[in-house]
């Protein structure tokens, strides 16, 4: 990849931004989990951990995965 590579600066620039969405989840998740809301916690921590995904995604790695294409 050329870093002067206009689509590569937009794609890193996404990646960024879904990093970025992680950290304030995680944010969240902790204040609410301090709250006493354990399950509003759980939701953001779920969110906070799909935004590594995007994050591929949006460097065009490969095709975004979903929680039901997990299997045991």
């Amino acid at each position: 990849m050329n870093a002067a590579d206009p689509q590569a600066i937009a794609q890193w620039r996404e990646a960024l931004l879904w990093l970025a969405n992680a950290d304030g989840d995680i944010s969240g998740a902790l204040t609410l989990l301090a709250s006493g809301q354990p399950d509003l916690a759980a939701f953001h921590v779920q969110q906070a951990l799909s935004s590594p995904n995007s994050t591929i995604v949006a460097l065009g790695q490969h095709e975004k995965a979903t929680s039901e294409d997990l299997s045991p």
